[in-house]
């Protein structure tokens, strides 16, 4: 840590490289997540892979992928390395509302207030704890191939934006059987490796709109599901999502 602070480098990559030399052993070899590395820096998770990267052009950092486990890192701060060239200014673009005339929509980002989710167990239990105050459906065990699934996804995205994307769930009427099968969501949906991006794009926000009138649901079962459905959610709508 004491060669990072002597280094001349942007913010964002002395930060992140302080972090990495602070979990390092003797010989600068560490593995923490990204999801930790955001945490211990208050970055979101493309900032700290950008600065990843760029320490690992300047020869700060080697970055070495370990096959099902994540990756290592090994902090080897140098004074010497040969400057970036200034990138070109950026072009200025017109934000979503006046380039679009679609409604826009809210997505979930890491500074929502909800609680951060950084081990499998924290998702298991997240899950559950929403599960019991909604219809979604509660995971009774925390497998293998769950873990490895929901460690999956906190690499992917960030400890934070899995708590929020779980207690989304509930204010999207589709995942709560306004569908066609009455088809309520579970643990192992929100661990596919699409899930939680298809909520963050909102392909999950308009399953209670009414459905026309020459397209009725054959199965009156499904039919009641469909109607039960659309009326506890009907209104509700997430801050996050």
């Amino acid at each position: 840590m004491s060669a990072v602070w002597g280094l001349n480098l942007p913010d964002s990559e002395k930060i992140v490289l302080l972090a990495l030399a602070d979990c390092a052993d003797d010989n600068g070899l560490c593995w923490p997540s990204i999801a930790t590395l955001c945490r211990k820096v208050s970055k979101s998770d493309r900032t700290v892979q950008a600065a990843i990267k760029g320490l690992v052009l300047k020869g700060q950092l080697v970055r070495v992928e370990v096959l099902g486990k994540g990756c290592s890192y090994t902090v080897t701060p140098r004074s010497g390395f040969a400057p970036e060239e200034p990138s070109p200014p950026k072009r200025a673009t017109p934000t979503p509302e006046a380039a679009s005339d679609k409604p826009s929509r809210t997505t979930i980002e890491e500074e929502e207030d909800a609680g951060a989710i950084d081990s499998p167990a924290a998702f298991f239990d997240a899950w559950n704890r929403m599960a019991a105050k909604s219809k979604a459906h509660r995971a009774d065990r925390l497998t293998e191939k769950r873990r490895k699934a929901a460690r999956a996804r906190i690499e992917e995205y960030t400890d934070k934006i899995v708590a929020a994307a779980i207690a989304a769930v509930p204010s999207k009427p589709w995942l709560m059987g306004l569908n066609e099968r009455g088809w309520c969501a579970d643990i192992d949906w929100i661990l596919r490796p699409d899930s939680i991006a298809k909520l963050r794009e909102g392909k999950y926000d308009h399953g209670n709109r009414t459905r026309p009138a020459n397209d009725q649901i054959s199965n009156p079962r499904v039919a009641a599901a469909v109607k039960r459905a659309a009326q506890r959610t009907g209104g509700e709508r997430s801050g996050v999502f």
